[in-house]
């Protein structure tokens, strides 16, 4: 049928002779399923027999056009008999997208997997399960590690691994793999005259010391590795740090050791790279306040005497904006808004790998951070304007090993060079701190200096305000009394604290109308 599909064929087309062929032979044989005759009961014959032990053996194969699972029960008697029983077998199409076989092979594999699951349920019994698979790949991918393949296969390894246990799946060469049959396609008659397929292979009658099928040579050695290399990261984490709360990176949230090394070195590449922050504004977003307290837990843990003195002097503050005043966020989304007109600008449509994008980041910061804070002269012999980057350079902290000058003065050969670069190096810095407070300043003061002014009355305590909220209709705003003020650096009041039927709440006065009450 999907041969027919492919070919998109009407329902009056003639079939090709090939096709044609093929389904005549099959209409041919479909009378010969008659003949086929399956026990119902499993366990027929089998009363008053001691039975010591049931295993459940399934076995996958997979083919170009078909992959296929087959299971049976192997049962032992107190008289050491064995007998084996077919109970179930599945057979499916592989995709119309192409596949590679090892591909193919893992599906198969997952067919044999739930099938187990079925017959387990459906038979409620206590079973030993054995899988066998004539593909040492999908065996490497089922006792591998799931996250480290691709997508495809890891979302098979991870559905057979939720079924069944890895240790449980095995090795079984194609000539001894009775689904075979299932995979590569068979005539009904040559089934019906083929005892493998109804009463397994022969081996499975011999004791499992006899199973010298067994090729596990290349997998073992693969497995070695990967244990090797698991056990040195559980070594790791279980020797290098102490298990307590007191933790600075909690090694836990980090599945493999090279992504911890990963995450130390980007730490240490902010830190080279930026500085030490003191002061981070942000919005009120959710995951920048969670962010926050985890900064505040971090504090109160590490008081320890080793970090004391460097988490009291590196303490980060971070400092949020109002609730539903995204305006007091303007001095950094001006920023914002500038760095994305140049990404617009330089990327365009263009895709980019997380390293690209990072570089071009990086060269748009240096942009910004070259624009000039005061007046840019036509004259070259006038001052050149401050910028940004200046202060940045001047008051960053080095995070490598502390540098004592004067021991470099005592023991370096050119002493006299030295103390006069030092010289020109503090005369650079007094003339940068005149031009900031001289000009930049004077600058920021007449840029905000109002020419005309209108007082107002400020929002006082225990004042009675409307709360804009979303609704439109002011009916459904709340009602609220201000218990805290917070004024500006002018001492206007910029924001309050309220307190309202449903809790307190911070708004700037924006959003608040005060009540004549």
């Amino acid at each position: 049928m999907q041969e027919i599909w492919k070919l998109s064929l009407d329902w009056d087309d003639d079939l090709p002779e090939c096709l044609s062929l093929a389904w005549n032979r099959w209409c041919n044989e479909v009378p010969g399923l008659g003949e086929l005759k399956i026990p119902r009961y499993l366990f027929s014959n089998m009363f008053n027999v001691g039975i010591t032990k049931i295993e459940l053996h399934c076995f996958s194969d997979a083919s170009q056009k078909t992959y296929a699972t087959v299971a049976y029960l192997r049962i032992l008697f107190n008289d050491e008999r064995i007998r084996i029983v077919f109970v179930a077998s599945k057979t499916r199409v592989s995709p119309l997208k192409k596949l590679t076989l090892p591909r193919l092979e893992l599906m198969g594999a997952l067919l044999s997997a739930k099938l187990s699951y079925r017959i387990i349920k459906a038979l409620n019994l206590n079973l030993v399960c054995r899988f066998w698979t004539d593909s040492q790949i999908t065996l490497f991918w089922i006792k591998g590690t799931a996250n480290k393949f691709k997508s495809f296969i890891k979302n098979r390894v991870e559905e057979i691994v939720k079924l069944t246990s890895p240790e449980d799946w095995y090795f079984c060469p194609g000539k001894l793999n009775p689904s075979d049959l299932a995979s590569l396609g068979t005539s009904v008659f040559e089934l019906r005259d083929n005892p493998v397929w109804f009463q397994g292979s022969e081996w499975l009658e011999l004791t499992p010391e006899h199973w010298s099928m067994q090729n596990n040579a290349i997998l073992e050695g693969l497995d070695g590795i990967e244990l090797e290399y698991r056990k040195t990261v559980s070594n790791v984490i279980q020797f290098g740090c102490t298990v307590n709360s007191e933790k600075l990176l909690v090694l836990e949230n980090y599945s493999r050791l090279r992504r911890l090394y990963r995450v130390t070195a980007w730490i240490k590449r902010f830190i080279s790279r930026k500085g030490n922050c003191r002061v981070m504004y942000s919005d009120n977003a959710k995951t920048f306040k969670k962010s926050n307290r985890e900064l505040e837990e971090i504090s109160k843990i590490l008081l320890h005497d080793n970090f004391h003195d460097f988490i009291c002097n590196q303490k980060i503050t971070w400092k949020f904006i109002v609730e539903r005043g995204a305006w007091w966020g303007g001095f950094y989304e001006r920023l914002v808004k500038s760095v994305k007109e140049c990404l617009r600008k330089v990327l365009g449509r263009a895709l980019l790998s997380f390293e690209e994008l990072s570089t071009i980041l990086t060269e748009v910061e240096a942009v910004l951070n070259s624009r000039p804070l005061t007046y840019v002269y036509n004259d070259l012999r006038e001052p050149l304007p401050l910028q940004p980057v200046q202060f940045l350079n001047f008051a960053r902290s080095d995070s490598t090993l502390p540098i004592n000058f004067k021991e470099i003065i005592a023991a370096g050969s050119s002493r006299p060079f030295l103390i006069k670069r030092k010289k020109y190096q503090d005369l650079l810095a007094k003339q940068l701190w005149s031009k900031w407070k001289k000009q930049y300043i004077m600058d920021l003061r007449n840029a905000h200096a109002l020419k005309n002014p209108n007082p107002q009355q400020n929002i006082k305590i225990d004042d009675v305000v409307l709360i804009e909220g979303d609704n439109k209709s002011k009916l459904l705003w709340k009602l609220g009394r201000v218990i805290q003020v917070f004024p500006g650096r002018d001492g206007e009041v910029r924001s309050c604290l309220l307190k309202t039927s449903d809790g307190t709440l911070r708004r700037p006065v924006q959003l608040l109308y005060p009540l004549e009450l």
